[in-house]
């Protein structure tokens, strides 16, 4: 468990830890930001990350669409950014992976 100021920014040396290849579920209202940021650190680093953006409602259809996501891409761990919908969604694609999960809320609640 990892809190403070900066912490988004270790983010891929955290998620080495449980694989190189990450998948990442953000909240639309962050997601052109986040993906430019996620990408650059990525980048620097010896892991790669696929970004997805949620959309908007936990639904099967929804989880479904970024499991295969996940398939596709061989995914390693998965990592949610966002509030509480976009972490549910980012929990349930986890337990159907079968992958580490890495979440980072936006949202206090």
């Amino acid at each position: 468990y990892f809190q403070g100021h900066g912490q988004l920014n270790k983010l891929e040396s955290y998620s080495r830890g449980f694989g190189t290849n990450v998948l990442g579920l953000i909240d639309s209202f962050l997601f052109p930001e986040m993906t430019a940021h996620l990408k650059s650190l990525y980048a620097a680093g010896d892991s790669t990350i696929t970004t997805e953006e949620f959309r908007k409602e936990v639904t099967e259809k929804e989880i479904s669409r970024v499991k295969a996501v996940g398939v596709e891409t061989k995914a390693e761990v998965i990592v949610g950014i966002g509030g509480g919908k976009t972490l549910d969604t980012t929990k349930a694609v986890e337990h159907f992976l079968d992958i580490p999960i890495i979440v980072a809320p936006t949202t206090l609640g």
